[in-house]
């Protein structure tokens, strides 16, 4: 095999690898459609369980751009537990996207390092809910 079909198959392995894990290629379930036409959803396939905690991916698309930009989704990766009562979430990474439900090249952004509390009423509750199989 020459030097260059090597390099053609590593960056081929490369590209369906990215590509697989990608979470734009992700089975996305709506948690909280909103009155716009946009909503909230969690990559439910995509969920990674490790120990107390779970990993996931949340989409939240818009029918509007997000507080005057250009960008119409947004998507965080999340560590959360599973909590009966009192569940929580930190986000890991945010990309901000100016296609809806997470298309085109995303400009990611580091979050804060701390947890958010999430009340049984709010979306992220169901968020979290969907994430845990519930």
């Amino acid at each position: 095999m020459t030097r260059k079909m090597k390099h053609l198959l590593l960056l081929s392995t490369l590209l369906f690898t990215v590509t697989i894990s990608s979470p734009s290629h992700a089975e996305w379930k709506m948690v909280y459609p909103d009155s716009f036409g946009g909503g909230t959803y969690v990559d439910v396939e995509g969920v990674k369980k490790d120990g107390e905690y779970v990993y996931f991916w949340q989409l939240t698309d818009l029918s509007r751009p997000y507080k005057n930009t250009e960008f119409l989704s947004l998507k965080i990766y999340f560590q959360s537990d599973c909590g009966v009562y009192v569940r929580g979430a930190k986000p890991l990474d945010i990309s901000f996207h100016k296609e809806r439900m997470g298309g085109g090249t995303g400009v990611n952004q580091k979050p804060p390092d701390q947890w958010q509390i999430a009340t049984p009423d709010s979306i992220m509750w169901r968020v979290i809910g969907a994430a845990c199989g519930e």
